[in-house]
């Protein structure tokens, strides 16, 4: 597969990518938004007791606040695979393992009830400030698997089987961003493989439905 940049797209094709992303980071953005509220309910209840998922590797790793900003590339990087629809086919392709990821995901949040114990941050930088922030709407819940590793991943893949020319630094970045996620202690070093697996699953999935079509 060759890269697609230089295409020119017909309107109607534009217009569908874009309107798939709006409608895509608006369902992630609401689905994780009231499983985030529901969990953290059922946990407070007693209606759900925590498992965690720490391991001695995770203690290996070393607790790094500023990755904070590392983490945000996230919202921008998991929006990239609009720039590689060019045809209808592609579009369904794309959508398809975003809803997968999504489902495969709250699937997990909804029945297995890990939740992330936070460290104490202990310092008062802005990195510091805004990750105190992050703990306080995320509380720990959503965790396994790890969306940002599954979304992230399925970026790199997309970008690096297509040859675009930006391959290599999305692929850095995603990297980065999964990265991130055990620096700032949001995930257990357990939730990344998982999110991974989701990922390959989702990719592989709609790549074989839709090949063809």
């Amino acid at each position: 597969m060759t890269s697609t940049t230089t295409e020119t797209l017909e309107p109607r094709i534009l217009l569908l990518r874009w309107a798939t992303a709006f409608l895509i980071a608006a369902a992630q953005t609401w689905v994780y938004i009231l499983l985030n509220v529901w969990n953290i309910s059922r946990f407070d209840s007693g209606a759900w007791s925590a498992i965690s998922l720490h391991t001695p590797l995770d203690d290996l790793i070393p607790f790094v606040p500023e990755a904070i900003w590392t983490y945000q590339l996230y919202y921008p990087l998991v929006l990239l695979p609009v720039f590689l629809i060019h045809n209808q086919r592609v579009l369904r392709e794309t959508a398809a393992a975003y809803i997968l990821m999504l489902g495969i995901g709250a699937l997990s949040w909804i029945l297995i009830p890990v939740r992330m114990v936070y460290p104490e941050i202990g310092c008062h930088s802005v990195s510091c400030e805004w990750l105190a922030h992050l703990y306080t709407i995320d509380q720990g819940v959503n965790v396994f698997p790890s969306e940002h590793t599954s979304l992230s991943l399925y970026v790199a893949i997309r970008y690096v089987e297509s040859r675009h020319p930006f391959a290599i630094p999305v692929a850095i970045a995603a990297a980065a961003v999964i990265a991130s996620t055990v620096l700032i202690r949001q995930h257990y070093l357990l939730d990344l493989p998982a999110g991974a697996l989701v990922a390959w699953i989702s990719w592989r999935v709609s790549r074989h439905y839709f090949r063809g079509k």
